[in-house]
C-alpha cells in the first residue's frame, strides 16, 4: 500500500526530495518518481516497509549490494535513509531515474539486430561485474522487469532492483527465496532456474535467468499474467501444462531433466548466439558457463557483427 503522497517532501541522506507520482509497487517495496527540491534533478525512490528483523536485514543487504555495485550498466544508488511514521520502519533508497522504462515493456516493440546485440552485451557486462566481485554478488531476480532503459534515445540499459541481491559467500548457498515467490504467490516465476525451486542455488542460477533474458530479446516469446505480457522462455509439458505454457526452469524442475528451448524460425539471432543461450539454459548448474566466458563470447559476436556491417557499408560506398 502506498505510504508516501504526491507533493510530500522527505529527507533521504543529504537530499530533500518531493514526491511526484507512484511508479509501481511489488513484493519488495513501492517506487516513486521524486525530484530534488534544490536542483530539480529527478530520481526514483524505493520505499520498503519493514515490520520484522529479517526484513530489515534483507533491506540492509540490498543497500550494501547497491552501494558496492557501481557500474555503467547498473542503476546507481544516490542515497539511503529511514523514517518511522508509525510503529513500522521504512527504508528509503534513492536511485537514478531511468526515463526509458523497463525492458519488459520495451520488448512489445520491434528493435533491430544491432540494438538487440547491444542489450545482451550490456547485460552480460553487468552480470559479469556482479559475479566477479569478491565475494560475488548474486542478483537472484534477473528478469526483463528489472532491466531499465536509462535514456529512451540511446536505449542503453541498466540492471536494477537488486532487491534480492546479496553477497554470496559459500556458507550462504542454502539460502531460500521461498518466502518471496514459491509460497507468497507474488507473481510468475518464468525467469527462474530449476534449482530455485529446491531452494539450493548459487550464482549459476543468475546465468540461467540471464539466458532467459537473452532468449526473450531475440524471440519475443511471452505469456500473459494478470493482463500483462511477461517475456521469457515458455514450454508446454504434457499432462502438466496442457492449457498454458510454463517457464523453462519450472518445467525442467518438474520433469527433472534437460529441455531444449524452442528456437522458432522467427528467432532472429546467429547460430553462435543460439549456442550460448543453450549453454546458459542447461539443467545442471555446473554445465552452464561462468559469467566471464559469456561476456567474452557475446563481445566477440558483437564485434564480428559490427565488422561485417562496416565491410558491407564500405562495399556500398564503393
Amino acid at each position: 500500500m502506498s505510504s508516501l503522497n504526491a507533493g510530500q517532501c522527505i529527507r533521504v541522506g543529504k537530499r530533500t526530495v518531493v514526491v511526484e507520482n507512484l511508479l509501481g509497487s511489488g513484493a519488495f517495496g513501492t517506487v516513486y518518481r521524486v525530484k530534488d527540491t534544490r536542483d530539480q534533478v529527478v530520481f526514483a525512490l524505493k520505499d520498503v516497509e519493514c515490520t520484522e528483523n529479517f526484513q530489515i536485514e534483507t533491506v540492509v543487504r540490498e543497500i550494501n549490494a547497491l552501494v558496492a555495485a557501481k557500474h555503467n550498466h547498473i542503476v546507481k544508488i544516490m542515497g539511503v535513509d529511514t523514517y518511522k511514521p508509525s510503529r513500522k520502519t521504512h527504508f528509503l533508497i534513492l536511485t537514478e531515474f531511468c526515463a526509458g522504462g523497463d525492458l519488459n515493456r520495451r520488448l512489445d516493440n520491434e528493435s533491430n539486430h544491432d540494438l538487440n546485440m547491444k542489450w545482451v552485451y550490456q547485460l552480460a557486462d553487468a552480470v559479469n561485474f556482479l559475479h566477479s566481485r569478491q565475494p560475488p554478488i548474486v542478483h537472484r531476480d534477473l528478469k526483463a522487469d528489472n532491466v531499465f532503459l536509462a535514456n529512451p534515445m540511446t536505449e542503453d540499459i541498466k540492471l536494477g532492483d537488486l532487491g534480492l541481491a546479496r553477497e554470496f559467500p559459500a556458507a550462504a548457498q542454502t539460502d531460500s527465496i521461498e518466502s518471496y515467490y514459491m509460497t507468497s504467490g507474488v507473481g510468475p516465476t518464468h525467469w527462474m532456474a530449476p534449482e530455485f525451486f529446491t531452494a539450493h542455488y548459487n550464482k549459476k542460477a543468475d546465468i540461467f535467468s540471464l539466458g532467459v533474458l537473452f532468449y526473450a530479446i531475440f524471440a519475443r516469446h511471452y505469456q500473459i499474467f494478470g493482463k500483462k505480457k511477461m517475456y521469457g522462455v515458455f514450454v508446454k509439458i504434457p499432462n502438466i501444462s496442457e492449457e498454458n505454457d510454463i517457464g523453462l526452469g519450472l518445467a525442467m524442475y518438474l520433469m527433472k531433466q534437460e529441455l531444449v528451448p524452442p528456437f522458432a524460425p522467427s528467432f532472429q539471432a546467429s547460430n553462435a548466439m543460439k549456442s550460448v543461450i543453450q549453454d546458459m539454459l542447461k539443467f545442471q548448474p555446473s554445465e552452464r558457463p561462468p559469467s566471464d566466458e559469456i561476456f567474452e563470447r557475446v563481445r566477440a559476436m558483437r564485434s564480428s557483427f559490427r565488422l561485417s556491417r562496416a565491410q558491407v557499408h564500405v562495399r556500398v560506398q564503393q
